[in-house]
């Protein structure tokens, strides 16, 4: 597994889980407590209005809710140094992969420097395609799941379509995200347009989530039967992910493929 992409995965469970505790933090009652023993039994006080005093012994539910926002506090400053080095770990690590050497060296120095050609007919590498501006796909204002952003900044429409997002970058696989396109006369909009630097081609990778719905099955077809009617084979022009039953994604098989098909 690429260690920036488990480190950007790991950041992104870190801010969630703080988020979560800062939520629950906000609906606790604020104060201390301290534990005192006498005579084999344990008294609590607490500062209310600047002054120590004891809570009441049938008060105990205010003794839970502060032993809580403790525990929550305590967890909020653990997540914070976390992030603060899995910040320093993302920005700092450098992949040994060929891909990512070769964009160090000088053109002089690169592989392909000899006959070289532009990418799609206007850009000089891979990456200035990949960070170029292309037409996008609209996004309905009525679409009511909340867009998420990846770290190359597109704004996507699925959790799985995030991991995706976050994998090819991480492991420098040039892309654009829903860029739309015209196949007989018909605007598609491909999930994932890819270049794929070791055979200097393009390829489409779409995924597939919600096959359980039959109203996204025919969608499904409909997009892959357009797709192989304009020249577009699966496993050599088009890849295709899909959640499980439970709507998970199998991280792995999409390394896997990223590093058999996409590099």
């Amino acid at each position: 597994m690429d260690v920036k992409y488990v480190v950007a995965k790991e950041l992104q469970q870190n801010r969630a889980v703080r988020k979560e505790c800062i939520r629950k933090l906000s609906g606790l009652p604020k104060g201390t407590l301290r534990a005192e023993k006498r005579n084999g039994k344990t008294y609590y006080r607490t500062r209310r209005d600047g002054k120590s005093v004891y809570v009441k012994s049938d008060d105990s539910k205010i003794i839970s809710l502060l032993k809580e926002r403790k525990r929550l506090e305590t967890m909020v400053k653990v997540i914070d140094k976390n992030i603060e080095a899995l910040q320093q770990v993302y920005d700092s690590y450098c992949p040994y992969s060929e891909a990512y050497i070769e964009r160090l060296l000088p053109e002089s120095y690169r592989r392909d420097a000899a006959g070289s050609k532009k990418i799609d007919g206007k850009y000089d590498s891979p990456e200035d395609w990949a960070n170029a501006r292309y037409r996008k796909k609209e996004w309905n204002q009525n679409y009511r799941i909340p867009g998420q952003v990846t770290l190359k900044g597109d704004r996507v429409r699925s959790k799985s379509e995030l991991t995706i997002a976050n994998m090819l970058y991480t492991m420098g696989i040039p892309y654009h995200y829903e860029e739309e396109v015209v196949l007989s006369g018909i605007k598609v909009a491909p999930d994932f347009v890819i270049y794929v630097k070791s055979k200097n081609r393009f390829v489409i990778l779409e995924h597939f989530g919600r096959m359980f719905d039959p109203g996204y099955q025919s969608e499904y077809g409909s997009k892959v039967g357009l797709y192989i009617s304009n020249g577009y084979m699966p496993g050599r022009d088009l890849f295709m992910t899909y959640d499980d039953k439970d709507g998970n994604l199998d991280t792995k098989q999409i390394e896997e493929l990223i590093e058999m098909y996409l590099m």
